[in-house]
């Protein structure tokens, strides 16, 4: 996975070529210069040769909306507040996502995503709302709170793929907001669109001293 530090990173014009910031899931931060006359197929070749990820692997977003590889760059007229999410298609996950909601790197450091995670987090990663809402019966708060070997939570995770009805499922039992991954970013922060943040507005937080900043 790769994930942006700060949500509100987007294009921002340098003469003629413009600077792409990209949350890849479960990997970091990469930045990307391309020109905004280059396609979204021009990109992602950019993509698979300075970062490595297969073209056919890219699973790309922006606002939560799968971006069409013929459109050029310019189409999409991203801004400072739009955010730009790469999925790696084939992670280990086979996840099939839903149309059209999903969206300096430092994979050295990457965590091992070989180690199992557990099935409340693959339900939440794959929008799976009936296995969810079956887990939510049993499992407790601590267990939905855990961050799982790749240092991530289910809320993270469901955030970051835009599964606006998982989101809205946790929120609703109360799960943390406040917890960190493993780039000291919040759910919130990780939301693949505005919908996603503003359920996080409508859905009062049980533990009113806690925002959505997690402070």
């Amino acid at each position: 996975m790769i994930n942006l530090i700060a949500m509100h990173h987007g294009l921002s014009s340098t003469t003629n070529i413009r600077r792409i910031t990209i949350n890849i899931e479960d990997m970091g931060i990469n930045t990307l210069y391309i020109n905004p006359l280059s396609t979204i197929h021009d990109m992602k070749d950019k993509i698979q040769s300075e970062v490595g990820i297969p073209f056919d692997e890219q699973y790309l977003a922006i606002n939560g909306a799968e971006v069409d590889d013929q459109r050029l760059v310019s189409y999409y007229n991203i801004d400072d507040d739009s955010i730009i999410h790469l999925i790696i298609m084939n992670n280990g996950t086979h996840t099939t996502f839903d149309p059209p909601t999903v969206p300096n790197t430092t994979t050295n450091n990457a965590p091992n995503t070989n180690t199992s995670l557990s099935p409340f987090y693959v339900a939440c990663r794959d929008n799976d709302i009936t296995k969810l809402q079956e887990l939510l019966q049993t499992l407790s708060i601590d267990d939905m709170n855990k961050l799982e070997p790749n240092e991530s939570t289910g809320l993270h995770v469901a955030c970051f793929r835009g599964h606006q009805e998982i989101v809205k499922l946790l929120l609703e039992k109360g799960v943390s907001r406040s917890i960190m991954n493993r780039f000291h970013c919040l759910p919130y922060q990780e939301a693949a669109s505005n919908e996603i943040r503003q359920l996080f507005d409508l859905i009062p937080e049980q533990n009113r001293y806690v925002a959505n900043s997690g402070q």
